[in-house]
């Protein structure tokens, strides 16, 4: 099922071409907005075996725990910075994916506060797939909480080399199927 693309006039032609052709699900549309703003939580829903809330302290808690020197070319020069949170992969594995899926066909979709959407192929992070790409939602940085311009969490991605797949203030992480078994 395809649902309408959600864009803002605000976002570069460059990164609407990365939103996802589906528009924020019906939980998601109450806490999202295009002035965006702090998240305290975020949810995982989709095809996850219970859709679950993740707080900072609920994050914190989950193990593995990456550690990971992030940089990249931003509009205002480079950034460089070490992040600490949990692989993306992790957290699907610790919320549980359901029985029966075509993992390889699955993606996921993770949205901040202000509607900004990033889309990933379970292929990217499945290490069983060949998924190389470190994708981390990170809680820390340089050791202390993330402050009010990230929200308590955000996707930290070491191996990308420009910002764009970064989102800030997660309110939802999605897995979804693809439009093939």
């Amino acid at each position: 099922m395809i649902r309408k693309l959600t864009a803002f006039a605000f976002r570069p032609p460059v990164l609407l071409g990365l939103l996802v052709l589906l528009g924020p699900s019906t939980a998601l549309a109450q806490v999202c907005s295009p002035a965006g703003g702090y998240s305290s939580s975020f949810v995982v829903t989709g095809d996850v075996q219970e859709a679950r809330t993740f707080t900072q302290s609920s994050l914190e808690a989950l193990t593995p725990v990456s550690t990971v020197d992030d940089f990249f070319i931003s509009h205002g020069g480079t950034s460089s910075a070490q992040y600490t949170g949990i692989g993306l992969w992790d957290l699907l594995n610790a919320v549980g994916l359901k029985k029966g899926i075509n993992l390889p066909n699955e993606y996921i979709v993770v949205t901040g506060s202000d509607c900004y959407q990033m889309t990933f192929s379970m292929g990217e992070i499945d290490p069983y797939i060949g998924g190389t790409q470190d994708v981390i939602i990170a809680y820390e940085l340089a050791g202390a909480p993330l402050d009010a311009s990230s929200g308590f969490a955000k996707l930290s991605i070491p191996g990308d080399k420009m910002g764009a797949r970064r989102v800030s203030w997660i309110v939802e992480i999605q897995v979804l199927p693809g439009t093939s078994s």
